[in-house]
């Protein structure tokens, strides 16, 4: 998705703390992508003359989120082997995602629980 929003007056009234930032571009563009953030997803955003492009991978977003939740349904159905290396390919997609590592940690107790419990059987 690609948002085009003219540098104006009405962009400024959108983004009361961007007038703040008046010959500092870094600081407004920083800003800007704060702004269009869109959860942990931060878009590219770039000031073309008078216009702001913002872009954000919505493809992305969408696949990601699709591999996500075949990960939880595999560690809800406690096949936490299968689902390690896909998380492991989300979390190298977007490192960000808190998420990613909350599940990874969960797969990775689950497994060294079940680990465990299996050495105490075999030590029976």
């Amino acid at each position: 998705m690609t948002i085009n929003h003219p540098l104006n007056d009405f962009l400024y009234s959108l983004l009361s703390a961007a007038q703040a930032f008046g010959q500092a571009p870094e600081q407004f563009l920083d800003h800007l992508t704060d702004f269009y953030t869109f959860g942990p997803y931060r878009p590219t955003v770039t000031i073309k003359g008078d216009v702001v492009e913002a872009k954000l991978d919505t493809k992305a977003i969408q696949a990601q989120q699709a591999e996500y939740q075949k990960v939880l349904r595999l560690s809800e159905a406690g096949q936490f082997r299968q689902a390690l290396p896909r998380l492991q390919q989300l979390i190298g997609q977007n490192p960000t995602v808190s998420e990613y590592h909350r599940v990874l940690g969960q797969a990775l107790s689950e497994l060294e629980m079940a680990h465990t419990l299996d050495k105490g059987k075999s030590d029976e």
